[in-house]
């Protein structure tokens, strides 16, 4: 019985943590705080560095006393757990990466963002609970790929990999470091080993969705970039145009010079020289 209602305890207990985080950010943007920051000097990525450390040491908290909390009250008294632990925090990160992420993309009033990102939170559970039901009631092998998919979201991911501890101690061993990667159900080839590497896939995931659309839709008052700055030099760069050497070396020779005046009607006395000859002629080998 652990095994089905244990994976849905956990993941609406973030409920509450993810809707107050979502709803501070956009208060936030809303009262322009971040707009006040930027004037004072404070770069874009310390704020949300900043930002995430404050967050991260408070669910670091409250990870290290539900796990003490679940070991020590007879819950998962078999498992390691300093390994449960590390699933949390693994899970906390992507938790806060999924704030950030919603936030930019639907919310822009702190009171509604409370209001609606805890029922976003909740739906994005649902086809963890319908994987579930199909194994555990219509006893159907769900295929590998259909639950790889189902993690590409976190909460599901998470899921998962809490029912799979829940069959281990329900066998009686507990999950450790040793069997982590094996599956406790027969004829199941996937493991919580692999819903862990994928929280961490959707952790990097939700970061750089958060990192383009902060750029390509910074708010009211941001100056939104080119939805292909990625690929642009100057964005890596900071600079406008490289101009190519061979430009710069050709700017300096009399030739150049030559023509230019010339276009413009300037008078200007040309004289060839053995030197501007063979830098044209190396610099165009060198550029072959």
């Amino acid at each position: 019985m652990i095994q089905h209602a244990f994976p849905l305890c956990l993941t609406i207990s973030w409920i509450y943590t993810f809707a107050m985080l979502t709803q501070s950010i956009v208060y936030e943007k809303e009262v322009r705080l971040k707009e006040v920051m930027k004037i004072m000097g404070l770069s874009n990525g310390v704020h949300w560095i900043a930002r995430f450390i404050t967050v991260f040491s408070q669910t670091t908290v409250v990870m290290i006393a539900v796990t003490i909390i679940l070991h020590y009250g007879n819950v998962l008294m078999h498992s390691n757990p300093f390994l449960i632990f590390i699933i949390f925090e693994i899970y906390a990160l992507s938790t806060i990466s999924l704030a950030y992420v919603s936030n930019r993309c639907f919310y822009s009033k702190a009171k509604i963002a409370a209001a609606c990102s805890g029922i976003i939170y909740l739906l994005t559970y649902v086809p963890c609970t319908y994987i579930s039901i199909r194994e555990d009631f219509a006893q159907d092998i769900i295929p590998k790929w259909a639950k790889m998919l189902a993690s590409l979201f976190s909460t599901r991911a998470f899921g998962m990999g809490v029912k799979y501890i829940a069959f281990y101690e329900n066998i009686g061993t507990g999950i450790q470091f040793d069997n982590i990667q094996y599956s406790p159900v027969e004829d199941d080839h996937f493991t919580c080993f692999e819903t862990i590497l994928f929280i961490v896939l959707d952790t990097c995931i939700y970061l750089i969705l958060m990192w383009y659309i902060e750029n390509i839709y910074p708010g009211t008052y941001g100056i939104p970039k080119k939805w292909y700055f990625p690929f642009t030099i100057s964005y890596w760069t900071g600079e406008t145009h490289v101009e190519p050497n061979w430009i710069k070396k050709f700017k300096k020779i009399n030739l150049f010079r030559w023509i230019i005046c010339g276009k413009h009607h300037m008078p200007y006395t040309f004289h060839w020289s053995t030197l501007s000859l063979n830098q044209i002629i190396n610099d165009s080998k060198r550029n072959q």
